[in-house]
């Protein structure tokens, strides 16, 4: 969507798409309610693990940093459950990949607010829920991002193994359509994994065309 915002008669934003590794910003000229858009290029889809998304999460501060260091508000989408993999796992990671940069001072200068954005009404609050829990007061001091001040009981831990640790826990199979009438079936189900110590991943089913005689 937002590719086909920017693109017009004299520009092809599809075609500028930069390879993994690599980035490009974007001014919107109007287009869209920010100034500029930074495409971040990453592997494909199946190969986009959660540890992926921690590098790609300080990857994001590390290039505006580079190409704006002017940018003091940042708005991101989590990346993960449209192609079956945990939400809470993915948003944790990708928390835990803007730590990084925090950390190592790898971020524009001026940065003041990171908003994560979601169009999924329930998936919004489930993922609200997650980052009260990293961060209580939803900030960060950016002098001591580890100050216990800042974070959760168990933030800690649950930032160094996120991403990294990932593929390490045991984890579900779950075989089922991406359809909105079995949205809640699943949340209710992956939401009850977690006296388990478990992370569910849930796969895309194709449905093949009915074979004609």
């Amino acid at each position: 969507m937002v590719v086909s915002l920017l693109s017009g008669r004299r520009r092809d934003i599809q075609a500028e798409l930069p390879p993994p590794g690599d980035e490009i910003l974007v001014a919107t000229n109007g287009r869209l309610g920010c100034p500029e858009v930074l495409f971040v290029g990453v592997p494909p889809l199946r190969q986009f693990s959660y540890e992926q998304i921690r590098s790609f999460g300080r990857r994001v501060l590390r290039s505006l940093a580079a190409v704006a260091p002017h940018t003091k508000h940042l708005s991101l989408t989590i990346h993960g459950p449209g192609y079956g993999l945990d939400e809470a796992e993915a948003f944790r990671a990708e928390i835990a990949g803007l730590v990084d940069a925090i950390t190592y001072a790898q971020y524009p200068p001026n940065l003041r607010t990171i908003t994560f954005v979601e169009r999924e009404e329930g998936r919004a609050r489930r993922l609200n829920g997650i980052l009260e829990g990293v961060l209580p007061r939803f900030s960060l001091d950016v002098a001591d991002p580890g100050s216990p001040e800042d974070l959760g009981p168990d933030a800690g831990v649950s930032l160094r193994s996120a991403g990294a640790g990932s593929k390490e826990k045991r984890h579900v199979f779950v075989a089922m359509p991406f359809l909105d009438e079995m949205s809640d079936l699943f949340t209710t189900a992956s939401s009850r994994r977690s006296r388990l110590s478990l992370r569910c991943a849930r796969e895309r089913i194709k449905r093949s065309s009915p074979a004609r005689s």
